[in-house]
């Protein structure tokens, strides 16, 4: 029996999507939502990847449970 369901939470328009349908699921099967946060990018310059790249660093320094982290 599933008790709990991860959930990756990210900045595209199919995270509402995702919500939704993993709490109609988790609604059926009596089952808990486990939510994480799931940072990428497509950044095209310099700048930008640099600035995404420092929020993922803080997210790494600062966090107060293990993380995945893969590339």
């Amino acid at each position: 029996m599933i008790k709990k369901i991860l959930l990756g939470l990210g900045g595209t328009p199919y995270t509402g999507v995702a919500i939704q349908r993993a709490t109609g699921l988790a609604r059926q099967i009596e089952a808990e939502i486990t939510a994480v946060t799931v940072l990428g990018s497509i950044a095209r310059n310099l700048l930008v990847k640099r600035v995404l790249g420092e929020t993922a660093s803080h997210i790494i320094r600062n966090a107060d449970r293990p993380l995945f982290l893969c590339q």
